[in-house]
């Protein structure tokens, strides 16, 4: 599998640099999670159910998904305004 976009470049610098390799995975409904039924959907649902160790995905951090996963610190600020 190939991974692109920003992350994956993140990625991939850090297995360069400290000299490790990944086994990629897409989650089942390619998505980044969400509570479904007491159950995790998506890349938040692969890390929780410990099917991956860890989920390389633009998530926003959440307090319902923060009491089930850690996140490293932000790579991406942005700032959402509804009207």
């Amino acid at each position: 599998m190939n991974i692109t976009g920003y992350f994956a470049n993140v990625w991939k610098d850090l297995e360069s640099r400290l000299n490790f390799s990944s086994v990629y995975d897409t989650p089942d409904e390619n998505v980044t999670g969400v509570l479904r039924n007491g159950h995790w959907t998506g890349v938040t649902g692969m890390v929780v159910n410990k099917t991956s160790d860890v989920g390389v995905s633009c998530l926003s951090i959440s307090q319902e998904r923060s009491k089930v996963v850690d996140y490293l610190r932000p790579l991406i600020s942005t700032r959402l305004i509804l009207n």
